[in-house]
């Protein structure tokens, strides 16, 4: 009788145990289906946003080379390449090159907010860097991603609810966020990163620089 017991126990037990499990796993389960979904949402909402960045930079630089060329200057180097499959847009414009990628969005990730779990939404990324294509190639994930940091002129984000604003985020500002919807964010974000590389000044490099802290 006694062993009739035990073995109700253990059964007792081992289906608490199976329940337990099922329970907390389902939990998991149902948040990552979550984020899966709003990864979907948040990859279309980017590449439609990426798309209509295409559009606006086909006008910029006709317009540039209308603004430029009346002025006397030289057109040739001002040029665009877009290739959709590789999910990018570069410009050439005189001595100065701008990429954009829709980088390393190869699962579901979100901002960081300092403890604040309402207010996360899964976020796809679109990145402005100085440079071309060439300059973040790399066969390792890794090393691709910290040339494209390295190099990052600013980043747009972009939830998986079109309602909800996307983040403008600019390099040399630091943590400052700039919102923005996502009807006027393709146009914004490319002249946005236009501006801050062609207005910005280029120095002659000095080896002395390197190693005296000047006053």
């Amino acid at each position: 009788m006694n062993e009739n017991f035990k073995g109700l126990d253990s059964l007792d037990t081992t289906v608490r145990k199976s329940a337990v499990i099922q329970e907390r796993m389902g939990l998991i389960a149902s948040h990552m289906y979550q984020q899966f979904l709003d990864y979907k949402h948040s990859s279309a909402n980017m590449l439609e946003v990426f798309d209509k960045m295409a559009d606006n930079a086909y006008m910029t630089i006709d317009y540039f080379k209308q603004a430029l060329s009346s002025r006397g200057m030289p057109i040739q180097n001002i040029s665009i390449e877009y290739d959709k499959s590789l999910h990018y847009i570069g410009l050439n414009i005189l001595w100065h090159k701008l990429g954009f990628v829709t980088s390393y969005n190869e699962k579901p990730k979100a901002l960081f907010r300092e403890g604040d779990d309402k207010n996360r939404h899964i976020i796809s990324r679109i990145t402005a860097f100085r440079g071309n294509l060439a300059d973040i190639a790399s066969p390792d994930s890794e090393e691709y991603i910290q040339k494209l940091l390295a190099l990052e002129v600013a980043s747009l984000y972009i939830p998986e609810d079109k309602t909800v604003s996307a983040i403008i985020k600019i390099n040399h500002i630091g943590d400052k966020e700039f919102k923005i919807n996502q009807m006027d964010a393709p146009r914004e974000f490319l002249l946005r990163a236009v501006e801050i590389v062609c207005g910005s000044w280029d120095y002659h490099e000095e080896s002395f620089r390197k190693t005296i802290q000047l006053p």
